[in-house]
């Protein structure tokens, strides 16, 4: 349920985040939208165990597995701090590496994806990010062909 959790914010970041206005990018909400999708129905199997550490008592003993190593999986796991793209998330599944731990994206890192851009060779954080976007108002959103699938997916995962 936790990982569900997580999940429902991420593709909830990405649908808001393709909705807002980026200026001097030649990324279109279509492009961004698609990327989401391609993230939000991603099929993985875990290369080992992943956890969540839930509480802030450091003891690993406690942490709840949201992961099984060789389950399959479908949406890349998120993870704090995590910029991955799909090639580099796969391939970690496949050296054996942790979701959550060592592999993964988190929801800056979505929208950075998301909208294919990079700051400093890097992402773009959650105070960053605003620089080089614009808000609008709610009746300007558009959708594209994958809105609706990212919403059931969102919903009902």
């Amino acid at each position: 349920m936790a990982t569900r959790v997580v999940f429902l914010f991420i593709l909830i970041a990405a649908l808001a985040m393709c909705a807002t206005v980026t200026s001097g990018y030649a990324w279109s909400r279509f492009d961004c939208d698609q990327r989401a999708h391609d993230y939000a129905w991603l099929s993985w199997t875990a290369g080992a165990d992943g956890y969540w550490d839930h509480d802030t008592s450091n003891d690993p003993s406690d942490d709840i597995k949201v992961f099984e190593e060789g389950n399959t999986y479908t949406g890349m796991a998120y993870w704090y701090g995590g910029w991955d793209t799909i090639d580099q998330f796969l391939n970690k599944m496949a050296a054996g590496k942790a979701p959550r731990q060592e592999a993964g994206i988190d929801c800056s890192g979505l929208v950075s994806r998301c909208w294919d851009v990079n700051r400093n060779g890097g992402k773009y954080n959650t105070k960053t990010i605003k620089g080089i976007s614009t808000q609008i108002e709610k009746s300007q959103l558009e959708l594209t062909k994958y809105t609706p699938q990212l919403c059931t997916r969102a919903i009902f995962s």
